[in-house]
């Protein structure tokens, strides 16, 4: 089958699944303010799509060449591109990803043209990213922040007291950082490592040995870059202000996108052939080729875009992020499982320089007891804040201590990270079917309720009233979380 079909559908299916994020953050904020914040995503998302249209039409200039495939492949090309499409329809951006790097994979099998194969690359490059990003920050995330966090500590100041607990840094001096997973290295090293590869596949079209020793300088930079990012945001409220939200934030923003073009391997000097006759440096224009050396004009002009682009992004998410959080800040927190428990609320605190999250205290109202909860709406990056918040209150009671994770009608003594990615999984699928489902239903029908995925709440109980257990039975139900659950 024709490799340009599946580049098309590739194309197709990246845009597919950018789409719905892009019209949300039109529908809430405005086309100007979306387009200001790049839709949502990276700017490094947006350059490596267009770096691989430049390399299709480049490729379509020098002539495509396809392998000849036998009628039994052919046959299977066809089944597979009808199999893509018709997952296309279906309204799940991580499923829209699959399909992408899929149709790329298949664009590659049949295309010989340099450009064509470095565009496919390309393309399965940023299609995969998204999905393995998602897998390895719900399910691994406790690992993954917690060597954050010892890296960063690795560049703490000679002499500072500071204690480290999951991925939270505490100073002695009563200040403390939580490390996100939108901080994590990992994330900026995803990023880095794309954007490395779109400028090397748009110079060289292809890789060699020497590139994958580059690649891992590029990651120890990074890692590097992070760590001592994060260390003087620990440090104290001064740099933390001045790093994650002044101007500090655009120095280390410029450091991770020069970084990248850093360690892309120069071009080879390229001299003007001789004459085997004479000696002399032909001038035709084809024997004519001049020297170059470092990016091509497009590809650094591209740079320079992203370069420039990317603190204006960041800065209007900065904006757009406090401005949200001021609204949230003033919401009360919803806290699903307390229906019909003998409790009553004594209040709320968000704690500084820890997100979003917010705290809720209850008393019980018979015996002697009191609970703190914390839900969790990612993943594990905020599953130690409430033991961290309240340590002084937990060695310092003579009453029971029992602390954990509720999810799914049960009690956790950690984060049960596999778990929660198997069932968020399972419960976006059932949501589907839901929605296929809804599409028959008879005019006049109840509408539906809004799926909204029952995430995991942190805990901390003081007292023997048993009131986690409580919440986790009035779960039980609430968090059946899909069909294939029950």
């Amino acid at each position: 089958m024709n490799g340009r079909f599946f580049a098309g559908l590739s194309a197709l299916a990246a845009l597919n699944a950018l789409l719905p994020a892009a019209l949300t953050a039109v529908y809430s904020q405005g086309l100007v303010q979306a387009l200001a914040e790049g839709f949502g995503r990276s700017p490094v998302i947006w350059l490596s799509l267009l770096i691989a249209f430049l390399l299709c039409r480049k490729a379509r200039q020098k002539g495509l060449t396809h392998q000849h495939a036998s009628l039994n492949r052919s046959i299977a090309d066809a089944g597979m591109a009808g199999l893509l499409t018709l997952m296309l329809l279906l309204p799940i951006a991580l499923l829209s990803w699959l399909v992408c790097a899929a149709a790329a994979t298949c664009w590659l099998r049949t295309s010989q043209q340099p450009y064509a194969r470095a565009a496919a690359w390309l393309m399965i490059s940023v299609a995969i990213r998204e999905p393995v990003t998602q897998l390895l920050l719900n399910g691994f995330a406790d690992q993954i922040l917690g060597f954050d966090t010892w890296l960063s500590a690795l560049f703490l100041p000679t002499g500072d007291q500071y204690s480290v607990s999951g991925n939270l840094i505490n100073q002695a001096n009563g200040f403390s950082l939580l490390i996100l997973t939108g901080c994590s290295a990992f994330t900026n090293l995803s990023l880095a490592l794309l954007l490395w590869l779109s400028v090397s596949l748009w110079y060289h079209q292809r890789l060699n040995k020497t590139d994958l020793l580059r690649a891992a300088v590029l990651c120890i930079a990074v890692l590097v870059i992070n760590g001592v990012r994060l260390a003087l945001m620990a440090t104290g409220p001064e740099l933390y202000a001045y790093i994650h939200d002044g101007d500090g934030m655009l120095i280390v923003d410029a450091l991770l996108f020069i970084t990248p073009v850093l360690c892309v391997r120069p071009a080879r000097k390229t001299r003007a052939q001789h004459s085997p006759e004479t000696h002399k440096p032909a001038l035709t224009a084809i024997n004519s080729v001049p020297m170059t050396i470092g990016l091509k004009a497009p590809a650094l002009g591209l740079l320079t875009t992203a370069l420039l682009i990317a603190p204006a992004i960041r800065i209007t998410d900065i904006n757009s992020t406090a401005a949200t959080a001021s609204v949230a800040a003033s919401a009360p927190v919803a806290v699903q499982g307390l229906d019909g428990l003998p409790v009553r609320k004594l209040g709320e605190l968000s704690p500084a320089n820890r997100g979003n999250y917010r705290v809720s205290g209850f008393a019980h109202n018979i015996c002697d007891g009191s609970i703190a909860l914390l839900p969790l709406e990612r993943n594990a990056e905020g599953a130690h804040i409430l033991e961290n918040m309240l340590s002084t209150q937990i060695s310092g009671t003579g009453r029971q201590v029992t602390r954990g994770i509720i999810f799914a009608g049960q009690l956790y003594p950690e984060y049960p990270e596999l778990t929660v990615l198997i069932r968020r999984v399972t419960f976006q699928v059932s949501s589907l079917f839901r929605s296929i489902s809804r599409i028959f239903q008879p005019v006049g029908a109840l509408p539906p309720s809004a799926d909204i995925f029952p995430g995991p709440v942190a805990f901390v109980e003081f007292g023997q009233c048993r009131i986690a257990d409580g919440i986790a039975a009035n779960f039980a139900t609430e968090q059946q979380l899909s069909y294939f659950a029950k």
